[in-house]
């Protein structure tokens, strides 16, 4: 993937979604009901919430399969082919890995878990502060990243740093959805915005 200029790469990242339908393929439910969050298909109790007349969801029924297949890839994580095809679409950053690869038996290499990417601010508060930017967007589309902030010591500079990790994981699957990457490329686009690049430092400032 050849390095983008910021601008460009913003550019090119908001064209890619307009026109890919894998990365905007929209979360389905296997119930027709606005009670049932997304990603699991879940089931229903049968003893009423709060006492009312609909039924609980059941968030212990069966993860999707082939018959409740709310990301669209037959209950199984994307191969690992796919995810490196997919990688291609988010800034070069982003980075595949996961402690303990499957194997999904197709031939395909084994299965990347998380997609990562580190970014470098100038202290503990803007790091922060980028964060909530982050979890706004999580919040928004309705998936969840995990997103860690430490100050870690950088042999190779001999200083501190302070950097925020966004590690996105599709959990029902055990494994990547295309929703991961296309939250991915929404924070590709937020830290482009001036008031959220701020928070953010190039290595060669740091």
């Amino acid at each position: 993937v050849p390095q983008l200029s910021r601008n460009n790469h913003r550019l090119a990242t908001q064209a890619r979604i307009r026109r890919s339908p894998s990365l905007c393929r929209p979360v389905q439910t296997c119930f027709q009901t606005t009670s049932v969050p997304r990603g699991y298909c879940r089931g229903f109790s049968s003893a009423p919430s709060n006492g009312g007349s609909k039924p609980r969801p059941d968030p212990f029924a069966r993860r999707p399969n082939q018959k409740c297949d709310p990301y669209g890839q037959g209950g199984k994580p994307l191969s690992a082919g796919d995810a490196k095809r997919l990688l291609a679409t988010v800034h070069p950053d982003w980075v595949l890995e996961g402690d303990g690869y499957k194997n999904d038996g197709d031939g395909d290499g084994p299965i990347p878990t998380h997609l990562t990417r580190s970014f470098l601010h100038p202290d503990f508060i803007s790091g922060s502060s980028f964060l909530t930017h982050v979890a706004a967007v999580a919040q928004m589309n309705d998936h969840f990243p995990s997103l860690r902030l430490e100050r870690k010591l950088d042999s190779k500079r001999k200083q501190w740093s302070v950097v925020s990790t966004v590690s996105c994981n599709t959990f029902v699957l055990q494994g990547l959805s295309h929703h991961d990457f296309f939250v991915a490329t929404l924070i590709d686009v937020e830290m482009e915005r001036p008031e959220v690049n701020s928070f953010i430092l190039d290595e060669s400032q740091s």
